[in-house]
């Protein structure tokens, strides 16, 4: 089966179900965004990190594909992002017990490693604007509880992406602040 189909030739592409949209519609900015998140979250595995770090980013991507099947009009489960979101809220509160106390705005500058988590943060952050965008212009999924879930779950997860870079740039005793 080749990877190319040209159906999306047009400027269209299809979701879950069968319905095509054009590829500047929001809700593909959305997962779109999300998929560039995993792939920089990717990225972030391949540099020395703690393995249980790599095994929770791991989780993370595999959580960010159903996000975006979800986005994409599949009609999936996702009760255990609300366990993740627990996980994540546990390891900052872990984190930030044996951090500095944070007194100011920092730089995403330091450890590359913490570089890469920033920049994983951001791209988090665009994929969380693009969903809020696109309920506020299309008003449909506000009443589905599984869109709540995803929009606390990727808010969390900047905060925990924050979390990492700060870690990491401890451990390479690198300090960047303003």
């Amino acid at each position: 089966m080749p990877i190319y189909t040209r159906t999306g030739d047009d400027g269209t592409t299809g979701l879950c179900g069968g319905k095509r949209i054009f590829k500047s519609d929001l809700i593909v900015d959305a997962y779109g965004t999300l998929d560039e998140c995993t792939s920089y979250l990717g990225l972030v595995t391949t540099k020395k990190i703690e393995k249980q770090d790599r095994l929770l980013i791991t989780q993370i991507q595999k959580d960010m594909y159903a996000i975006m099947g979800f986005l994409a009009g599949a009609n999936l489960d996702l009760h255990s992002l609300g366990e993740h979101i627990v996980s994540f809220e546990d390891k900052i509160d872990a984190s930030e017990k044996k951090l500095p106390r944070l007194k100011n705005f920092i730089l995403p500058q330091g450890a590359e490693i913490s570089v890469q988590f920033h920049i994983s943060r951001t791209v988090c952050r665009r994929a969380e604007r693009a969903m809020i965008t696109y309920v506020r212009t299309s008003k449909h999924l506000f009443t589905d509880h599984r869109f709540l879930m995803v929009v606390r779950y990727i808010n969390r997860l900047s905060d925990l992406l924050f979390t990492l870079a700060r870690v990491y740039n401890t451990r390479e005793e690198k300090i960047a602040s303003i």
